[in-house]
């Protein structure tokens, strides 16, 4: 984050460690929710005046695998809930320990092996190195989203083949 350009337009920037984090925990534990169930596509349906009830029946999280990129303070929070959903639970994070992992009933893997070839080969070789280049506060979830947000586009259509992934693997 720029601090100065950031001050400069009036914007205050401030690290506030464990501020929101179970609030943000949730809310991506609502939106995987939300996309596992359809619920954008069906709300959208139903704005368009059709009732399609039957086309958007989503998938149940149970006995899927999420993975996550950072596994700090939030992504710990957002394993723990998956736990909860009984979901199997992979992450990447160079700064997680093994004893940590356990303690969180996470697995531990590399990027590589996270976003394994569906996912792996829709990002650029560049996005995916810049990833492993980041500080330690940069490597958690939020810095990970700030990471990716110019890249939003391919990341939908990862997203996306994640959830395609997700149905098949179900």
């Amino acid at each position: 984050v720029d601090i100065p350009a950031a001050t400069a337009a009036g914007v205050i920037v401030m690290n506030t460690p464990f501020g929101n984090s179970i609030t943000t925990a949730e809310h991506a534990i609502s939106l995987m929710m939300a996309l596992a169930r359809e619920i954008p596509a069906a709300n959208a349906s139903t704005h368009a005046g059709k009732w399609e009830k039957n086309k958007f029946m989503g998938v149940e999280l149970y006995g899927k695998t999420l993975g996550l990129i950072g596994c700090g303070n939030i992504g710990g929070i957002v394993a723990d809930r998956a736990k909860g959903l009984k979901m199997h639970v992979v992450a990447y994070d160079p700064y997680l320990s093994t004893e940590r992992a356990a303690e969180l009933g996470v697995e531990k893997v590399e990027l590589d092996d996270l976003l394994g070839p569906q996912l792996g080969d829709r990002l650029e070789a560049d996005l995916r190195a810049s990833m492993r280049r980041r500080p330690a506060n940069e490597s958690r979830l939020g810095g990970a989203l700030q990471l990716l947000a110019p890249h939003s586009a391919r990341l939908r259509e990862a997203m996306l083949a994640a959830l395609d992934v997700l149905v098949r693997r179900g």
